[in-house]
Parts: structure tokens; C-alpha cells; sequence
């Protein structure tokens, strides 16, 4: 390489070591690109200009040109090519700058922005780190930041320093490593760790039994977060593990053991201290007795600082357990405190011994302690917003009349009203607050610091503050906007109902996470199980319309207000910050709530019987309702109800439907009026079921009746004889009835030969003809009797009962006296006529065709007999015949009546041709002709008189004369009277 080209690259190389050094070290001058010189100020001994050119090709006399080391005595150097010449170029030079060409000017360099960069320093401590074997105790961890900052040597202020040294949200967890213990409490929270402070995690371990003596290493790691640098517009977040080891040591196995420590002690206050030991030695000891000691001045026991309890003979393996009264300092602090405790006895050769110091601990429950969560923030850029949260109460005690006060924020930062009331607070619950702040104009975005305290009243009545609490807010740039377009809320007092909002996204910036919360200010009404509640809405465009829905619930007295909600929205903006939006207020009116009313229309209900009730139900408003069904949920005393539910659909307001319900009212009931109540479920507008309140009707229950009505459609008998009587059956109930037996009952003097009747069924209201065979005594007087029916049926629901008796009176008549019907004589003369003119005509015609001589008429034997029997004969025997007996061929009396009265007419007939052809006469007024006629006029003229058995008797006496005449005129025409006049002619005399 050429001496000039080697003078160029060291030339170059001083300039970058000197901009170098410049940033790093204040006052030295920094060249900014392009030659120009940020920085004017010069030191002591030298001024320097700067020129645009910041190329040094070793012309410049100042740094000595780059030549071959070699420098002239000029002031400058001209650019050559490497030779030197007179006192103008020290190109040449041999390396020491000329007296004149040394240049120390340095420019001042421009400002940088304030870095804070800091981090904690954690460290860990076991004060109390002895144990037996077999112990059971609790191991307090120490855990202490130390915290470094580098500031770059400014005077930060201590808000920055802490922000960058404190430990936040710290975890601890103790892992047993290589000791014979068992760690028994799980990773612990300590919260936030400042530089310089010291927190305690407590452990709960069990030593082996058979632990060997020795130093043994527990594992404890701890985990925090912090902030490792902030600058003017932006922090950087870290998170940090740190393991450390701790000694833990084990002693040799002692004759007393302290197992246990319990107490109820509080910062401020006195309490009992419970030592529970254990007798490990091998010997049983008597009049043993225990004192414990505190070697803290905070902690006192008794008013020596020592206290002995009496225990008395104490076996081997024997634990016992002492009490004694601790008092804690006010300004004691909540950590363990030792206690010494030794055990004074006589052993088994008599002999007084006292063992060795054994240390316990104890430790208070610390002061009253509370945390604030969920804080949140409205702050925003010269606007006034509010900062919420919830302050948690840890205990150990409930606290009274506690308020969040205000103790100190940052600058630009005004808090209007800095106390909030909280009110009884009991431990482990809490109470929302609210604190309304502004920030300044001049205020920057970004997290602000609001520190707390909350003050409250002890149990005792003593006032207490609380350590101070920071609280971290955001305070944000600008104002995001949104607009409630729509409020859709159907609440309805005493139901909850949907509440509908409709946003609009009024800004300019695309939001992520979005949610939109709804708060009701009033108690009456509750959003969701609360007062407020909260919706995912996600992503959210600008200009973008989302709606979002909740369940609002309405109390009994709150139809016709307007209660106040306030929404807003909670969303991440383009720059990562979590923001809220201001509250959007509104109002909502519920309507009333919704009813209905029932009435009864009609009711059947009777007692002893199965009826049905009818009922009106009407929705009274305020809104419409569908899938209405209502049930009977009355208890009332002998109502029985066949079914319970009936179906109506849908209702409008003001609507009424009407349904049936089949009821029995039971035997044992009374007639009178009832209450029955019914509920009625239905389905509102958004589709919920409901049910509302019991509606009571009142309806009618009729008396008892007969299952039964009778009527005696005929209900006569006459005496001495049986006869069948009639009795209508009637249903009188309001449900059909099955297999009905009936059966009759009677006194003397009526008697039922057929007594029971079958009725397979009857429908309420039906009737049926049922027929009973009754008899009379002939001595029976003529009035009427007693004549009783039972029925014996079964219900629809299968029971089988059995009717109260019916009675029916049943008459009982005499009989009537026997005669002709008045018609009979005229009716039967006009008949004998036409058959005495039909035969007359016959008989007529008959002779002139054939006339027979009377010389030729057959001689009759003595015996009466012949040898052709004429027609006379056979007339006679055909009369005697049928007047003989009666007729053989006729079913009963009366044919033979009519048959006997044809054949007397038939004879007289004959008889009276017969003389007329002989021309003889035969006994004027007495022959047989007259015997035959005069028999029936006799017989006519007594039925004309109304005497009956005269007229039978006539008409009979007639017929048989008639029936002997014919026989008799044949035999004087052929003997002349053969016989005699003592026998009837023609016989044998």
C-alpha cells in the first residue's frame, strides 16, 4: 500500500474513534454525516471551524497530512502525492505533529432521550432454619429486593426508580431438595415488592422421623415481574425466575418436642398462644411443668415476659398442650416471633431435671390487610373520567365503616372527591368504589399512579388505617366515540326480559376486544345476577353498527318508572392501550306485570258424583302470551280431581278462553260452595316460560242425588192373580253406568215371583222399560202396597255401588164380573142370519136336483144302526160329537162355543125342511124344532137381560137339543117312534 493511502485510512479511522467517543462521552465533538459539526463548543486551548468537506486527503495541517509519518512545520498540508516540501505539506512527516497542527476542539454532541433502565435484586433468607426430627412447623422464607438503577447520572425522581426496582405480582415456592422433610404449602403470593423492603412466605413442612442430624439445602424459587426500562413514550416489561438455596439444619433427636404452635393473636392486641409438645424421651416423668419465654420486647407474656403452666405426670410419647396469654405491641410487626420454651420435671430415679431450650415460634395474624382488583379507568387527556375497582377484604378481622381515601397521585392529576365509602366490609368479601378524576391538559397518555389507603373501625371501636395501595390507571389520548342509536327494552315488573342496545363505532379507529357493558343505577332492576353485566363484541370497524343483549330483571313495584342505565365500551386501540369509552345513559320503563283472571261459567259438580267445571281464564295483560296451559292445584277436603291440566294456546290481551275439567266430589263432601285454585303457564315474547300467580274461583256443589229415577208406568195387580209391572229406569247421573242389577222387594200381601232385572248400561240422562211379575192375594184389600227396588251398578272408575231403595206403590184391584159384550147379540144374530140364508139356498137347490122318496127311506135297526147311514145320522153324529165333548179340534173355550152355536143353527135348518117336505106337524111350541130355536132365543133373551150364566146355560141347552132333533125326525119317518118316548130316538132305548 502507498504512503498516501495508508495516511487516508488512519486519517478516516481517527475521525469514527472520535464521533465514537463523542456520543459516549460528553463534550466531545461529534461530526454529523456530511462534514457539518453538531456540536460548537471548544475547548481551552484550541477553536476549530468546520467546513462541508469532511474528507482529509492530509492537507489539512491540523492532524498532519497522511503522508509517510512524517509532518511539516506548516499549519496546513496540501494533499500531495507523498514528498514533502517547505513548510506547506506535512505529508512527509515522520509520524510528531508540528508544534502548530495540533488540534484539540471538541464539538458539543446533541442531546440523547433519558433512558431509566433498572431491575430488582432479589434475595434469599431462612432466619429460623432448625429442626427436630418428627417436627411439624412452619418455615418463614425471607425474601428481600435490593433493586439497582442506571439513570445515566440524572436525578430521576424516585416514581421512575421504583418503577423499574419493584418486583410485582412475586411467587414463591419451597421444594424440599435433598432434606428428609415434606414441604406441605403449595407456591405462595406475596404481591408487589418494592427496593428495600422485605416480604415473609410461610411453609408449612414435617420432618422425618427418622431424619439423620445434618445441614441439608431447600430449594426456593422465586417469580416476579418488573420493568426493566422506561423511557419518555414507552416501557419494556420483563419476566424473572430466580433458585436459591437456603440451609436447613436438623438437630439431634431431644427428650421434648414442640409440634404444634397456635394462636390468635393480631398486631395491637392480646390473645392466647396454644403450644402443643410431645415427650420423645424413653422415660415416663412427673410433676412436670413448662414455661415459656420471649425474647422479643414486642411480644410479652405475662407481666415478666414469662409464663409457666403446670402439667403434671407426662408419659412417653404423650403430647401436651399449654395456654398461655400473649400480648402484641401496636407497632409490632406481622412475622414470626420466637418463643423459648423449656420443660422442668422429675424422672424416673427421682431426680429434678429441666431439658433444653426448645424454640417455637409464633406468629400474629397480621395487620388488617387489603387489596384493590379489578381497577379501572375513564381517565382521559383534559377530561374528567373515573377510576373503579374492588377492595378485597384479607382479613383477619371484619371491618366496619371503611372508606377508600385518596393519598397522594401524580402531578396532573386532580381528584375531586378523594374519600368513597365502603361501609361494613366482613373478611374475605368485598366492596366496589368509584373515584372521580381528571387529568390535565398538559398531561401525557399512559399509566398514572393513584395511591390509596382504606380506613376502618376494629371490632374493639379502634380507627385503623391501612399500609398505602397504588393503583395503576391509564390515561388515554383522545376520545373514542360511540353513539346509542336504538334501546329496545321489554322489561315487564316481576319477570326479567331482554334489554337491546344498538351502537355505532363514531370514530376513526379500528378497535379489537371490544365489550359493552350495561349498568343499571338502581336496585329495582338487575342486569344479569347484578347491577352490571358485560358483552364480547371483538373487533369493531369505524362506523360499524353492533347490537347486544341483555337480561334484565324488573322488581314487583317497578311497572310505570323510568330507572337509569349507563353503557359503555371497554376495546384495545390501534396502539395496543386499553381504553373506555364515557358512558352512554339512558332509561327504561317496565310495563306491568303480567295477569290473568279466571272465573267459573258452569259447573256439574255434585256430590258423591263425577261432574266437570268449566272456566273462563282471561289475560289481563299487559302483553301478549302463548302455549297457555293451566293447571288445577287446589287441595280443598273431598275434591278429587280426574285431570288437572287443560291446554288454551294462545291469549292476546283482554282475551278469554274457556276449558273443562272432569272433578269428582267424594261421598263425605257437603253441598256449598268450594274455592278451587289454578295457575296458569305460558310462554312471553321472548320465548320464556313463565307461571303466574294462583288464581281462586269459587263454583257450586250440589247435593246428592239418587243414581236412579223410577216411574211406574204400570203398576197394577189384581187380587188373586200375577201380573207384570212396568217401572221406567232413569240415569240420573252425569257419567254412564254399567252392569245395573235391580232387584224388587215386597210385603205381604204382594209377592214377586220374578225379582231381578239385568241392564248392561245406561248413558246419563237415558231410560230403560224394566218389567217385574207381581202377585196379589185374593184376600188383598184394593189399595195400594209397598212394592221396593235396589240397584246394584258400576261406575266408570270400575267402583261397584249400591243405590239407597227405591219405592214404587204398586195398586191392587178386584176382579170384574163375567158378561157378554154389548155387541156380542147383535153381531151374532146378523151372523146367524147370513149362515141360516147361505144354508137354506143350498138345501134348496140341492132337492130339486134330486128328490128322494119317502118309501125309500132306510129302515133303522132296533140298535139304531143301519146299513147306510143317512145324513141325518151322520149329522146327529157329528152334533153329538161336537156337543159331546166340547170339539176336540178347538184350542179353547170359546171356539167350542162358536162351533156348537154353527151346528144348533144347521139343525133347526134341517128340522124345519124336513117337516116341510113330510107335511106333518111336530109338536106346536115343544118339538125339537122349537126345543132348538126356543134353547137359543131363551139363551138371547137372557144375555139381553144381563145375566150371564143364564144366557151360557141357555145357549149350551140349545145347542144340545139341536143336536138330538135331526136323529129323531129320521127315526119317525122310518119306525114312527120306535123306542118309546122314554129314551132319546135312535138309541137303543
Amino acid at each position: 500500500m502507498s504512503r498516501q493511502r495508508r495516511g487516508r485510512v488512519l486519517l478516516v479511522t481517527l475521525l469514527l474513534v472520535t464521533g465514537a467517543v463523542a456520543v459516549v462521552v460528553p463534550g466531545v465533538p461529534t461530526v454529523a454525516a456530511g462534514g457539518d459539526c453538531t456540536d460548537s463548543t471548544m475547548t481551552e486551548e484550541s477553536s476549530h471551524s468546520c467546513d462541508d468537506d469532511t474528507t482529509d486527503d492530509g492537507s489539512d495541517g491540523t492532524d498532519g497530512s497522511d503522508g509517510d509519518g512524517s509532518e511539516s512545520d506548516g499549519t496546513d498540508g496540501s494533499d500531495g502525492d507523498g514528498s514533502e516540501s517547505d513548510g506547506t505539506d506535512g505529508s512527509d512527516g515522520d509520524g510528531s505533529d508540528s508544534d502548530d497542527g495540533e488540534s484539540t476542539a471538541t464539538p458539543t454532541a446533541t442531546p440523547t432521550p433519558v433512558t431509566v433502565e433498572g431491575e430488582p435484586d432479589v434475595d434469599v433468607f431462612l432466619p429460623d432454619n432448625t429442626v427436630a426430627p418428627g417436627e411439624e412447623r412452619r418455615l418463614t422464607v425471607q425474601i428481600a429486593n435490593g433493586g439497582t438503577v442506571d439513570d445515566e447520572g440524572l436525578d430521576t425522581p424516585p416514581t421512575g426508580q421504583e418503577a423499574v426496582t419493584t418486583a410485582r405480582n412475586v411467587r414463591v415456592e419451597l421444594d424440599d431438595g435433598d432434606a428428609p422433610v415434606t414441604v406441605n404449602t403449595a407456591e405462595t403470593a406475596l404481591g408487589d415488592l418494592p427496593a428495600g423492603s422485605v416480604a415473609e412466605a410461610g411453609f408449612a413442612i414435617q420432618v422425618d422421623e427418622d431424619a439423620d442430624p445434618g445441614v441439608y439445602d431447600l430449594e426456593v424459587t422465586v417469580e416476579y415481574d418488573y420493568t426493566e426500562e422506561i423511557t419518555d413514550d414507552d416501557s419494556d416489561r420483563e419476566f424473572e425466575r430466580d433458585t436459591f438455596d437456603v440451609e436447613l439444619v436438623v438437630t439431634e433427636d431431644g427428650r421434648f418436642r414442640v409440634t404444634d404452635v397456635d394462636s390468635d393473636l393480631q398486631v395491637g392486641e392480646t390473645g392466647p398462644v396454644d403450644i402443643e409438645l410431645r415427650n420423645v424421651g424413653e422415660e415416663d416423668l412427673r410433676d412436670a411443668t413448662v414455661t415459656v419465654r420471649s425474647p422479643n420486647d414486642d411480644l410479652r407474656l405475662g407481666g415478666d415476659g414469662e409464663a409457666t403452666r403446670a402439667v403434671g405426670d407426662w408419659d412417653d410419647g404423650d403430647r401436651e398442650t399449654v395456654t398461655v396469654d400473649a400480648t402484641l405491641s401496636a407497632d409490632a410487626a406481622s412475622q414470626q416471633y420466637p418463643l423459648e420454651v423449656t420443660v422442668s420435671y422429675t424422672d424416673e430415679n427421682g431426680d429434678r431435671q429441666t431439658s433444653t431450650v426448645l424454640v417455637a415460634s409464633v406468629e400474629p395474624d397480621g395487620e388488617q390487610s387489603f387489596t384493590v382488583t379489578d381497577v379501572e379507568s375513564t381517565l382521559r387527556v383534559g377530561e374528567e373520567g373515573r377510576v373503579t375497582g374492588t377492595v378485597e377484604n384479607e382479613g383477619p378481622r371484619d371491618v366496619e365503616a371503611a372508606v377508600i381515601r385518596v393519598v397522594e397521585t401524580d402531578e396532573n392529576v386532580r381528584v375531586r372527591d378523594p374519600v368513597t365509602v365502603l361501609g361494613d366490609v366482613e373478611e374475605d368479601d368485598d366492596a366496589d368504589f368509584s373515584l372521580p378524576v381528571s387529568v390535565l391538559d398538559t398531561a401525557q397518555p399512559g399509566e398514572r399512579r393513584v395511591t390509596v389507603v382504606v380506613e376502618y373501625v376494629t371490632p374493639a371501636g379502634d380507627r385503623r388505617e391501612s399500609d398505602p395501595i397504588d393503583l395503576i390507571v391509564d390515561v388515554s389520548s383522545e376520545t373514542a366515540r360511540f353513539e346509542l342509536t336504538a334501546v329496545d327494552a321489554r322489561l315487564q315488573a316481576g319477570d326479567d326480559g331482554p334489554l337491546v342496545l344498538t351502537v355505532v363505532n363514531r370514530g376513526d379507529e379500528t378497535l379489537t376486544d371490544a365489550t359493552v357493558s350495561l349498568a343499571s343505577r338502581s336496585s329495582g332492576l338487575l342486569v344479569g345476577d347484578g347491577l352490571n353485566d358485560t358483552r364480547f363484541v371483538g373487533r369493531w370497524e369505524p362506523g360499524e353498527r353492533r347490537i347486544v343483549t341483555y337480561r334484565v330483571r324488573a322488581g314487583e313495584d317497578t311497572a310505570g318508572q323510568t330507572y337509569a342505565f349507563e353503557a359503555s365500551v371497554a376495546f384495545e386501540d390501534e396502539d395496543g392501550q386499553q381504553r373506555r369509552s364515557d358512558a352512554l345513559a339512558f332509561g327504561a320503563t317496565p310495563v306491568s306485570e303480567q295477569t290473568f283472571d279466571a272465573r267459573t261459567v258452569e259447573s256439574t259438580l255434585r256430590v258423591g258424583e263425577e261432574g266437570r267445571v268449566r272456566v273462563a281464564v282471561t289475560n289481563t295483560g299487559p302483553t301478549a302470551v302463548s302455549a297457555v296451559g293451566v293447571t288445577l292445584v287446589t287441595e280443598a277436603q273431598n275434591v278429587a280431581p280426574i285431570e288437572t291440566e287443560a291446554a288454551v294456546g294462545e291469549l292476546a290481551p283482554g282475551a278469554t278462553a274457556t276449558f273443562d275439567l272432569p272433578i269428582e266430589i267424594t261421598e263425605n263432601a257437603g253441598p256449598g260452595t268450594r274455592q278451587l285454585s289454578y295457575r296458569v303457564a305460558y310462554t312471553d315474547d321472548d320465548g320464556d316460560r313463565r307461571e303466574s300467580d294462583p288464581l281462586t274461583t269459587d263454583v257450586e256443589i250440589a247435593p246428592a242425588r239418587d243414581p236412579f229415577a223410577v216411574d211406574d208406568r204400570s203398576a197394577t195387580v189384581t187380587a188373586g192373580e200375577s201380573d207384570v209391572v212396568e217401572l221406567t229406569l232413569t240415569n240420573t247421573r252425569g257419567v254412564p253406568l254399567t252392569d245395573i242389577r235391580a232387584k224388587a222387594f215386597a210385603d205381604d200381601p204382594l209377592s214377586v215371583d220374578d225379582d231381578q232385572v239385568f241392564v248392561s248400561s245406561l248413558a246419563p240422562g237415558e231410560s230403560v222399560t224394566i218389567q217385574f211379575t207381581v202377585s196379589a192375594a185374593g184376600g188383598a184389600a184394593e189399595k195400594p202396597y209397598l212394592l221396593s227396588v235396589d240397584f246394584l251398578y258400576t261406575t266408570p272408575d270400575g267402583d261397584t255401588e249400591l243405590s239407597d231403595p227405591v219405592n214404587v206403590g204398586v195398586g191392587v184391584v178386584q176382579p170384574a164380573p163375567q158378561q157378554l159384550p154389548d155387541w156380542l147379540v147383535p153381531v151374532l144374530v146378523g151372523f146367524v142370519i147370513l149362515l141360516v140364508a147361505a144354508f137354506l139356498l143350498r138345501r134348496r137347490l140341492g132337492g130339486r136336483s134330486s128328490p128322494a122318496p119317502r118309501g125309500d127311506v132306510p129302515t133303522t135297526t132296533q140298535d139304531g144302526g143301519s146299513d147306510d147311514p143317512g145324513p141325518a145320522a151322520t149329522g146327529e153324529v157329528g152334533a153329538s160329537e161336537t156337543a159331546g165333548d166340547g170339539g176336540v179340534d178347538q184350542p179353547d173355550d170359546a171356539d167350542d162355543e162358536w162351533g156348537a152355536f154353527e151346528r144348533a143353527a144347521v139343525a133347526e135348518v134341517d128340522t124345519a125342511d124336513s117337516q116341510s117336505n113330510e107335511g106333518s106337524a111336530r109338536h106346536d111350541g115343544g118339538g125339537p124344532a122349537d126345543g132348538g130355536w126356543g134353547a137359543f132365543e131363551r139363551a138371547t133373551v137372557a144375555e139381553a137381560d144381563g145375566d150371564s150364566e143364564t144366557a151360557w146355560g141357555a145357549f149350551e141347552r140349545a145347542v144340545v137339543s139341536e143336536a138330538h132333533t135331526p136323529d129323531q125326525q129320521s127315526d119317525d119317518a122310518s119306525t114312527g117312534h120306535e123306542g118309546g118316548d122314554d129314551g132319546p130316538p135312535g138309541t137303543d132305548g
